[in-house]
């Protein structure tokens, strides 16, 4: 992705790549200068879908020929750039299609339970949220589409960064209390275990395997640098041994195996010429 919600597909692993036409709706004028994406699951096949956010929420299909259609998911319930904002965290549960979720830049928090008929959006609302801050990512965890994670930008203070909810939205709590204050900007949880959690900061990797209670963090890998993105590249599903990767701001793309204790492999990555 360039900047604005402008998309750019490769077949040859990054060293090539061809602008989307058409882009999403939302693209140059109408999104964030980082705006999210995501693939929409397709069981063990290719994704051939995506989703996008700007002020609306786009569904791109047909994305391997680079030529998507797109279609607002917004329905009538999920609000466009509500005060101004912008989408700036989408989530879709991995077993499930009909469950996901969106995040704004001032905040709010939308879910739909159905996704793939009918599209009714909710507003997640509790005291226990942060008010103005922007989401900066959502994780639904695999196998308890009930259980999300939020995390937020900005200096939350003594609450922390990290929220979770375990009745799908009715109420949450904070579990990024054990960090150093600032922002956190990804969370995902270990495919072996929901309660390990691992926390993309401000100021570099954490992890908790008690759930968000205690944290802690290797000086390997991306220290002292904030992480923007943490995902799985293998899940173990195919017998391999989970593989981390992290996305930085300035200090490359990292991955690592979660035999994580007492020490992680870690392993930059470099474009291929």
């Amino acid at each position: 992705e360039y900047p604005y919600l402008v998309i750019a597909s490769s077949n040859t692993g990054g060293p090539t790549s061809t602008d989307f036409n058409p882009e999403p709706p939302d693209a140059n004028n109408n999104a964030e200068f980082v705006a999210p994406l995501t693939l929409v699951p397709n069981g063990s096949s290719v994704a051939t879908q995506m989703l996008a956010g700007g002020s609306s929420l786009w569904l791109g299909d047909n994305i391997q020929g680079g030529t998507p259609t797109w279609y607002s998911l917004n329905g009538s319930s999920l609000p466009v750039a509500p005060n101004g904002a912008m989408i700036t965290a989408i989530a879709i549960d991995p077993n499930n299609v009909n469950n996901i979720w969106v995040g704004y830049s001032d905040g709010e928090l939308w879910y739909t339970t159905n996704a793939t008929s009918g599209m009714t959006w909710t507003q997640s609302t509790s005291s226990a949220l942060p008010t103005g801050a922007q989401v900066t990512g959502i994780w639904v965890v695999p196998g308890a589409a009930g259980t999300v994670y939020a995390t937020y930008d900005g200096f939350l203070g003594s609450s922390g960064n990290i929220f979770e909810t375990t009745d799908n939205g009715t109420s949450w709590s904070a579990v990024g209390t054990g960090l150093p204050p600032g922002p956190v900007y990804t969370l995902v949880t270990d495919p072996n275990n929901s309660h390990t959690l691992y926390a993309g900061t401000y100021t570099g990797v954490y992890e908790s395997t008690d759930n968000g209670t205690s944290w802690s963090t290797s000086d390997a890998g991306p220290a002292n640098v904030a992480v923007m993105q943490l995902r799985w590249f293998d899940d173990g599903a195919t017998g391999n041994p989970p593989v981390l990767l992290a996305a930085t701001d300035g200090r490359g793309a990292w991955m690592e195996s979660t035999s994580y204790n007492p020490t992680p492999t870690v392993t930059a990555i470099t474009p291929a010429a």
